[in-house]
């Protein structure tokens, strides 16, 4: 399983690939079940067998919010992150601390966000 599945009250993107990954996952979602499954056992057979897999995952997602299946999924070493909208990237503090964006007083639209690129000069 990889990409973005919609929880309760937004998204959240997970990379469950390898075989311990997809074990934790099964485990965050209460969904052991689906380890012992023959049709899930390999990472070939996750993908021959995505779509029917992704109905379940996209099922059990959709019962908790973001913030659940991330604090849950971080716990059990499962690479996730919440997919945000522009006013909670802008509001998350690790944004903040990195510094990856900055205002950009653009003559036809005013304000805009742009991205800082590392390395390259700043805008402003």
């Amino acid at each position: 399983p990889v990409g973005a599945y919609p929880t309760r009250n937004g998204q959240i993107n997970i990379t469950a690939m390898r075989d311990d990954h997809f074990i934790a996952l099964c485990r965050v979602l209460g969904r052991e079940d689906l380890v012992g499954d023959p049709k899930y056992q390999t990472g070939r057979q996750r993908l021959e067998n995505e779509r029917e897999l992704n109905k379940v995952l996209f099922s059990e997602f959709a019962k908790k919010d973001s913030e659940y299946w991330a604090a849950h999924l971080t716990q059990a070493d499962v690479m996730n992150s919440i997919v945000y909208n522009y006013s909670d990237y802008f509001d998350d503090p690790h944004v903040d601390e990195v510094e990856s964006f900055q205002w950009l007083d653009h003559p036809g639209v005013g304000m805009v966000p742009v991205p800082v690129v590392p390395g390259a000069p700043e805008l402003l």
